[in-house]
């Protein structure tokens, strides 16, 4: 990176190619935003599980999932609760077990 560092910096392609790829992901970002706010939390969630889960496995960290969907880390945990006690999910030492993937996807789909 120290080698190219100079070069790129003066390369008005290279960086003209740059920020009109991060203004397009801003854009994106921002549209995908506004629009996944319209839903409820459970919603979004489920949808967020349904695309991070592995093997049935949910994973992600609590933190980054909160500023992803733009909830606080405490709603957040109570939706998760929820699913738990639901039956949706279960708690385990390595994340989330999907334990009712219809049920997941029908929360997903806004039923």
């Amino acid at each position: 990176m120290n080698e190219c560092k100079d070069q790129l910096l003066n390369d008005v392609k290279f960086l003209r190619h740059l920020c009109l790829f991060l203004s397009q992901k801003a854009i994106g970002n921002t549209y995908n935003y506004s629009k996944n706010q319209t839903w409820p939390l459970e919603v979004r969630l489920a949808n967020f599980i349904l695309l991070t889960s592995c093997n049935g496995m949910y994973r992600e960290r609590h933190t980054e999932v909160s500023e992803f969907l733009g909830v606080t880390y405490r709603h957040l945990l109570y939706v998760l609760a929820d699913f738990v006690k639901r039956g949706i999910l279960v708690k385990t030492a390595q994340g989330y077990y999907i334990q009712d993937l219809d049920a997941l996807r029908k929360i997903s789909e806004g039923h």
